[in-house]
């Protein structure tokens, strides 16, 4: 907050109130408060959530939530997805009314992203029972409706899915081809999609093109500060290039984003160098 009044920018006509703070056997509670009236559905999990997932929610600047983020995006610490946002999601939920039209099509667009990515998965199917045309052409549907709609997650899946089968069939050089060719394809959504950048690079460092990995790792947990994977494989690249104090940082960021990953962070056998290192463990979960 400090940052934001040094550099004259309003932050919200009611700032927010820590309303509530105490331990339980889970841990501390925070409960929000706004305008004086409390987001009675809403806990945060720890006080530094609670004051990031203001921030990140353009602090309530006259509503325009995108348009305040685009002027303080460079100062706060994270960007947190709107959809993710404690403040935006408990605020809309008992301030907003519900526009039943809006909901439906929101609603239909996620089953249609979902069926998109399951065409990419019966491709799986296809593939491995040896119907490799047939996969491909289920694997471009579900890519071109990510294309249209904006939509990462059946694109990124789906090229992952089809680079890894090529992997498992022992053609490497095709798979790396999927991916190359997807991004001179279609620079304009890849750029913009850190999960595809992350793989990306992820292939380039497995074919020893350091720099150009470097970039597109980097350049994917830039565009997405909470991005675990994006994190683990820039661990994986730091250990390639023998940067082993930046792989260990790269392995707690993507430990702190996504506890999912420890199990895999644990196991990977790119990280034996640093392994027994005790902040490793930590991370990890893992230290006795």
């Amino acid at each position: 907050m400090k940052k934001l009044h040094q550099t004259g920018i309003q932050l919200t006509f009611s700032e927010p109130i820590l309303l509530f703070d105490g331990a339980t056997k889970t841990g501390n509670i925070h409960w929000l408060c706004w305008d004086g009236e409390p987001l009675a559905d809403v806990i945060a999990p720890d006080i530094t959530a609670f004051f990031e997932h203001w921030l990140a929610a353009g602090c309530f600047y006259q509503g325009d939530f995108k348009a305040y983020w685009e002027v303080v995006k460079d100062i706060v610490p994270i960007h947190i997805a709107e959809d993710k946002n404690l403040w935006l999601n408990f605020y809309n939920k008992q301030y907003k009314p519900v526009d039943e039209d809006a909901e439906k099509a929101q609603e239909a667009m996620a089953a249609a992203s979902n069926a998109a990515y399951q065409q990419g998965r019966e491709g799986i199917e296809l593939w491995r029972s040896g119907e490799e045309e047939e996969a491909v052409k289920l694997f471009a549907k579900a890519i071109d409706f990510g294309l249209k709609n904006d939509d990462e997650h059946p694109v990124t899946q789906t090229i992952c899915n089809h680079a890894y089968l090529c992997s498992e069939a022992d053609r490497q050089e095709e798979g790396f081809q999927v991916m190359s060719n997807f991004y001179n394809d279609n620079k304009s959504f890849a750029e913009n999609a850190p999960g595809v950048l992350s793989l990306l690079g992820q292939y380039y460092y497995e074919n020893n093109n350091l720099d150009e990995a470097y970039k597109l790792c980097l350049s994917a947990v830039e565009k997405a500060p909470m991005f675990g994977l994006g994190y683990y494989r820039m661990a994986c690249l730091y250990i390639r290039l023998n940067k082993l104090d930046d792989a260990l940082s790269n392995v707690i960021k993507a430990a702190k984003c996504d506890k999912s990953l420890c199990e895999d962070l644990a196991a990977d056998t790119d990280f034996e160098k640093i392994k027994d290192r005790l902040e490793f463990k930590k991370a990890v979960g893992i230290a006795t």
